[in-house]
């Protein structure tokens, strides 16, 4: 089989993928390949399609500040509007001729001697490229738990990732486990159709009320007529989210006591039932776990075919589930919304750098150290997109995709004016930025005790940027040579370059 070359891979089509390939085009470059694993762009857009999906960011800001929609539907847009979205986006910039759909990367190996990248795909294809860049996704493997039983389950059994809509739910008992951002929205509209929905919550979350409505059709026309309306109201929602981060960075601020106290009374406004206000009132600080949003979550819940049950879930029986209590709940069908596998960012890629070193091993033992999550010490001429530490709890995280994609093009035009060059950033460069990181969580929600998927075993954070995200575009809007070293296989003094 025939090696195919480029002097860029990109891996995954979803927000970041699409928003690399769309700046290399822009920036000249066009010898660049997109391998996706999918049949079409989108990443999570294309993957989540359940009752209900749609963004919690509003629409106006989750998209890219370079190609605006001036006719979204609503302010928080549906999951199959945004797929459309990227579809358009790929459409426009032409970068469906990159893309090798069906594509998926098991491997990917740096060979020092050329300076280039060696891939493979999981149907024996290689690949070859100078750079390689990895756009997974932090949000692209779902989890289904490890449940006693649930093989021998009778009845269909999916995550909100691989919804089923062959399946009618109609006039059956229905078991949820899992309380996260999905549930939230697929919940409500099973309960609509089902004879009874048993949720199975392990921690309740914060739920805040989803402040949505559609765009009118005079909102849209001036979003189309005048450019600068639209991006005054994005910035708008782009610095009150800002500001309503201070929430977060401290935990004894008015503010974060004032967002708690407001959430509460929320909650006992619309929950009647105090044995169920208990249940679902969240026993952790607002924010140390993600935040949701949502309109018709605990309206659903005082729904007289919803049960919730706060026990756990023990195993799977052939005809329902058995929580920790012990008791059986009967089910005719089990829905996950049980999250993804983020403490994976390589998605099972296996990536080896410099002298063999695996990277999956590595940020095992390390934490994920990362250099802005961007770069890793001792794997050149690699670029992460919603790497480590770029995670959001607050805002967009295309805002943070786009503010690597410019520091990712800067750091390949140094790299390519160079025959054989790879740029590696320098492993104290890296701990440094790593600790100065760390140092940032204590008194923040995320170091406030509770169990989230923003920690490692050993309790430390690998997916938060713990601080306002204009701070991290101003610290990536150079390239800081003095944190790398430049090696060429043809000889060339690397310091001399950088010093240029």
């Amino acid at each position: 089989m025939k090696e195919q070359q480029a002097k860029v891979i990109i891996v995954g089509s979803g927000f970041a993928g699409l928003g690399m390939a769309i700046q290399l085009k822009k920036a000249g470059w066009h010898d660049f390949i997109v391998l996706e694993r999918g049949d079409d762009v989108g990443g999570a857009w294309r993957e989540n399609h359940y009752p209900g999906c749609a963004c919690d960011v509003e629409s106006l800001l989750y998209s890219f500040s370079f190609e605006p929609k001036h006719d979204w539907s609503r302010k928080f847009a549906p999951s199959a509007e945004i797929h459309q979205y990227l579809r358009h986006c790929a459409r426009k910039y032409d970068i469906y001729p990159h893309i090798h759909f069906s594509r998926s990367l098991v491997s990917a190996e740096f060979d020092e001697g050329n300076a280039r990248w060696q891939l493979r795909d999981s149907d024996g294809r290689h690949y070859n490229s100078q750079f390689l860049v990895s756009a997974l996704g932090p949000l692209s493997n779902p989890i289904i738990p490890d449940l006693d039983g649930l093989d021998n389950f009778d009845g269909p059994a999916f995550h909100s990732a691989q919804w089923d809509h062959s399946v009618d739910l109609k006039d059956k008992h229905v078991a949820i486990v899992g309380s996260g951002a999905s549930t939230i929205q697929f919940l409500p509209k099973v309960a609509e159709q089902a004879k009874s929905v048993t949720l199975f919550q392990r921690t309740a979350p914060w739920v805040m009320p989803k402040l949505d409505r559609p765009f009118s059709r005079r909102e849209q026309l001036m979003f189309k007529w005048l450019p600068g309306f639209q991006k005054l109201w994005r910035g708008m929602i782009y610095w009150r989210a800002e500001l309503f981060l201070k929430a977060y960075l401290n935990t004894d601020s008015w503010l974060h006591r004032y967002g708690e106290k407001q959430i509460r009374r929320y909650i006992d406004a619309v929950i009647s039932d105090p044995q169920l206000r208990e249940k679902i009132t969240p026993k952790f600080s607002l924010g140390c776990k993600r935040t949701l949003l949502s309109n018709d979550y605990y309206p659903a819940l005082m729904r007289d075919n919803v049960s919730v049950v706060d026990a756990g879930v023990e195993q799977i029986s052939s005809r329902g589930v058995i929580a920790a209590n012990q008791q059986e709940y009967p089910a005719d069908a089990i829905l996950f919304g049980t999250g993804f596998r983020v403490d994976d960012p390589l998605s099972g890629v296996t990536v080896k750098g410099l002298d063999g070193r695996d990277l999956g091993k590595e940020w095992q033992g390390n934490a994920f150290s990362s250099y802005y999550g961007t770069t890793v010490s001792g794997y050149p001429n690699m670029l992460i997109l919603a790497g480590p530490n770029t995670g959001i709890g607050h805002t967009s995280l295309v805002y943070m995709i786009e503010q690597q994609i410019s520091y990712a093009i800067k750091y390949l035009k140094k790299v390519d004016s160079i025959d054989g060059a790879y740029l590696d950033v320098l492993p104290d460069a890296q701990q440094r930025f790593h600790d100065k990181l760390q140092q940032q969580f204590p008194g923040t929600v995320w170091a406030a005790g509770c169990e989230s998927w923003y920690l490692t075993e050993g309790k430390k954070n690998f997916s938060i940027w713990p601080t306002f995200t204009y701070r991290y575009a101003k610290e990536v809007r150079q390239l800081r040579l003095s944190d790398y070293r430049l090696c060429s296989v043809a000889g060339v003094n690397g310091s001399e370059v950088l010093a240029r």
